[in-house]
């Protein structure tokens, strides 16, 4: 089991360091992401490694977590597993984030450079929800043939119930 993950850390001496940090954070604590979800369950799984190359501070790692999303196709509920990696170079301005790197993203730090791991963590997660999220289609294609099959056969008793010479098919 992993430890939960620290909220803010110093990122600029936690990359001279070179520490490596892994834990988890539940999902509910990320308010922008659980907007867009059916619910606030799971936990997002994060592996972090902070490192200095030069000048160049960064954070690499992944971070994943399994959730319940509705299907854009067939409007039920579908599990989700979102996961990505990143590199994320550390920087105290956005006119130091044109020099970065090729493969680097730039992380903007506050002046005390601390910055809420989550926060960062669930800006990765955003990024990789799919646009339009819908089950594979052989999924989607059971409950949508039900729900057509269903209305359908509404439809027919009610057009029965509704046709004035119905009756007279009783008597014949």
């Amino acid at each position: 089991m992993q430890s939960k993950l620290p909220e803010e850390l110093d990122f600029i001496q936690t990359a001279r360091k070179g520490s490596e940090i892994q834990g988890n954070w539940p999902v509910k604590g990320l308010k922008r992401l659980t907007e867009l979800l059916l619910d606030d369950s799971g936990m997002l799984e994060a592996s972090l490694k902070f490192n200095q190359e030069g000048r160049l501070r960064y954070v690499s790692g992944t971070v994943s977590a399994q959730v319940n999303i509705t299907c854009q196709r067939c409007m039920q509920a579908m599990p989700l597993l979102l996961e990505t990696e990143f590199n994320l170079a550390l920087v105290s301005d956005e006119s130091k984030a044109d020099q970065l790197p090729d493969g680097f993203e730039p992380l903007i730090l506050d002046d005390d450079n601390r910055l809420n791991i989550p926060h960062m963590l669930e800006e990765e997660l955003l990024l990789a929800m799919p646009i339009v999220a819908m089950h594979e289609s052989d999924d989607c294609s059971e409950y949508l043939h039900k729900q057509k099959t269903q209305q359908q056969t509404e439809a027919e008793l009610k057009q029965e119930k509704d046709n004035p010479f119905s009756v007279l098919k009783d008597l014949l």
